[in-house]
């Protein structure tokens, strides 16, 4: 409390008093915290004020490169081919991550759909994911460690396509809850 806490609590002004002090950059796990302060104004009794804080679900990812955008090819697919990336985040709740494909699973050549796609999976940290429609995969919490999640993509050999530069666009959102 400041030195004029006393004078301001007496006219009835609020006074702010810092009970602790979270590092910044620290992670709680999210949930309602109560505890109990003893406050004695004058010479009165001391009186339990009870303060509860509430930590809200949050996320923070560890950024790699500089960047949380990823771009990743696959080179040439005549024989297949396998990509791998991971993805670190920490939080101190639940994660929802919710997966949409813009092509629906499909690379789509650059020249438009009438000069085909070509099919491709994930599966995102042991989980084969349907990238048809909106995906979504509930990981509990298990900690505020960092946690790494691996990301497998594969497309099977092709032939009889035509060359050129095939594409997709991923979004993976990551909800705390």
């Amino acid at each position: 409390m400041s030195g004029n806490a006393r004078s301001q609590l007496v006219r009835g002004t609020p006074v702010d008093v810092d009970l602790f002090e979270i590092s910044a950059g620290q992670f709680l796990a999210a949930g309602e915290y109560q505890g109990t302060v003893l406050v004695q104004v004058g010479d009165g009794l001391p009186t339990p004020v009870l303060f509860t804080i509430i930590v809200r679900p949050a996320i923070k990812f560890v950024i790699e490169n500089g960047s949380l955008q990823k771009d990743l090819s696959f080179g040439d697919v005549t024989d297949g081919s396998t990509l791998q990336t991971t993805v670190f985040y920490q939080s101190n709740a639940a994660v929802a991550i919710t997966i949409q494909s813009q092509n629906l699973g499909s690379l789509v050549h650059e020249g438009g759909s009438a000069f085909g796609n070509i099919p491709y999976s994930l599966v995102y940290d042991g989980t084969p994911v349907n990238l048809a429609s909106l995906a979504q995969i509930n990981r509990a919490f298990t900690g505020l460690g960092t946690r790494r999640e691996q990301m497998q993509l594969r497309v099977e050999p092709q032939t009889r396509k035509y060359a050129g530069t095939y594409r997709d666009v991923l979004t993976l959102n990551y909800t705390a809850f």
